[in-house]
């Protein structure tokens, strides 16, 4: 468990978290078969946690041992100023039986609104980020959760945890991205067969063989290869959207968030802080970040209210022991807990920011001062 203190100002917040996550790729070391079956490895993965004690915000890697090095190295290329040491694993000082007489907790898993391909919306759609934009100018989303999280009052905590690994494989979402322009394309030119030809498009055909030198038939296939030109600007966007997603090294993701407080504390309207901070990232017409329902703490299900109370136990329980041992949803039915998120989409949702924009949030511990080694020449008797 390492904990992190970042720099009290960063010029590129978002470009330069992203250039971490592209380092964290090469983490890429999935099992061979054997390894796989006969000694339990698997593909590493790290937990990164945004985590409020009584309104006291700190910033966590839970890491393999044998990827400090490496984690760190890339961390301190984009943030030299940041400094990374040993904590202590605060979950494991919570009483393992929670929720009990004392506390109560409360939270869920999330998942996309739409299949991976989709986008959600990315911090170069809350502003173009440079050097030259003065920070206290910038949008940036992450402010709306520190401030949040800030409120936390006496005897609250709010746990928020992002798991992240990369595929085992090849990233699969350009080729379903191509798979999926292609079936657009198909239902549009479908769409317009049906419609039929009209005296415009037979005009259409003869004023481009007057002004081209094509045959009708040739001008018709050159025009159709193209097709950009018979979708819908909404259309259009989203699919360079995709382009756009798919282009990007991408991670198996899992977020989840927990609220945890004791009973003569307990605050119901906490929940909207983690809750509004992803709903930020929702386009109409790309993706949106929402609760996974099988992990929601809470049973509304008509057929089975006479073990409401039952059911909504247990899910706290597997909730807060899922969220200890650092591991996906494992409820039934519930794949949609791990989606892709590529490098740009992670960058958004969590990077460190300067001081001038958590003015407010003065309760996240920075590093004041900037450190360097003695110099060469300093005498060593």
């Amino acid at each position: 468990m390492l904990e992190i203190r970042m720099p009290s100002e960063v010029e590129k917040p978002f470009r330069a978290m992203e250039n971490v996550f592209s380092s964290l790729i090469q983490m890429h070391d999935p099992p061979d078969f054997k390894e796989k079956w006969f000694e339990g490895k698997s593909q590493w993965r790290l937990a990164i946690e945004i985590v409020s004690f009584e309104g006291s915000i700190h910033f966590y890697l839970r890491i393999r041992k044998p990827l400090r090095k490496f984690i760190e190295s890339a961390i301190y290329s984009q943030y030299p100023n940041a400094e990374i040491f040993d904590a202590e694993d605060y979950a494991k000082k919570m009483p393992s039986t929670l929720p009990n007489k004392e506390w109560e907790i409360w939270g869920t898993a999330l998942k996309l609104g739409k299949p991976d391909i989709f986008s959600i919306k990315t911090y170069s759609q809350f502003f173009e980020e440079s050097v030259q934009t003065k920070e206290e100018k910038r949008i940036d989303p992450m402010s709306a959760l520190m401030e949040g999280l800030a409120t936390i009052g006496q005897g609250e905590q709010l746990w928020m945890q992002i798991l992240i690994k990369p595929p085992e494989d090849a990233s699969p979402l350009p080729d379903v991205a191509k798979e999926y322009a292609d079936k657009m394309y198909a239902e549009k030119k479908a769409g317009k067969k049906k419609k039929g030809a009209t005296f415009f498009d037979d005009t259409g055909s003869v004023m481009r063989h007057l002004l081209t030198g094509q045959a009708p038939e040739q001008a018709k296939e050159s025009s159709e290869k193209f097709s950009l030109i018979m979708l819908s600007p909404q259309e259009d966007q989203e699919l360079k959207a995709i382009a756009e997603k798919s282009s990007k090294p991408v991670f198996h993701t899992s977020i989840r968030f927990l609220y945890a407080a004791k009973r003569e504390n307990y605050f119901g309207p906490a929940k909207a802080i983690p809750l509004s901070y992803f709903r930020q990232f929702a386009t109409e017409n790309l993706n949106t970040l929402k609760p996974l329902m099988s992990t929601f703490t809470k049973s509304s299900t008509v057929a089975t209210w006479y073990k409401d109370e039952r059911i909504t136990y247990l899910k706290k329980r597997r909730l807060f022991r899922n969220y200890v041992l650092r591991v996906p949803p494992l409820f039934p039915h519930s794949n949609d807990g791990v989606f892709f998120l590529n490098i740009e989409e992670l960058a958004t949702i969590f990077h460190f920011m300067g001081q001038s924009v958590l003015d407010s949030a003065m309760s996240v511990p920075r590093v004041e001062s900037k450190k360097s080694p003695p110099p060469s020449n300093l005498p060593i008797e």
